[in-house]
């Protein structure tokens, strides 16, 4: 029981330090339909991400997650991968349970999250400050 809530406590923390590294602010809801009347590509992500947890499938939801952080990279998905840890985190351990998933996946989902950003933001001050010989910007690779 104490490991639970201390877990629930720490994803808690690392939810809001990533918001804050981000955004300099709370998390805002994500918005399905742009200013345009469009659906987002984060609107539409985060329904697919949404659809596939309401069936079970947190890990292949996480694993989505993942490809389209690590794909695209804007601050849009960091926002969504925050949020989609945190209504995780708000799920029963007997319901994680049941989905193969666990406190400690979320916890380790949010510090895999935190590098992602922490590699973006490291490339992007590279790029402001220093160009290579042949004066191209250096991008972040996927691999």
């Amino acid at each position: 029981m104490f490991k639970e809530d201390y877990l629930m406590n720490q994803i808690e923390i690392m939810a809001r330090t990533i918001a804050n590294m981000l955004f300099d602010k709370n998390i805002e809801p994500i918005e399905i339909i742009d200013m345009q009347g469009m659906i987002s590509s984060e609107g539409l992500l985060l329904h697919r991400l949404k659809a596939m947890v309401a069936q079970d499938h947190i890990n292949e939801a996480e694993n989505l997650l993942f490809e389209e952080l690590e794909h695209y990279g804007c601050e849009q998905f960091f926002e969504l991968a925050v949020k989609f840890y945190e209504d995780l985190n708000e799920m029963s351990d007997e319901k994680l349970s049941a989905c193969e998933f666990s406190r400690d996946e979320i916890f380790e989902g949010l510090e895999q999250v935190k590098r992602l950003l922490d590699n973006i933001v490291l490339v992007q001050e590279y790029n402001g400050n220093t160009n290579n010989r042949n004066g191209a910007n250096y991008e972040l690779s996927n691999g």
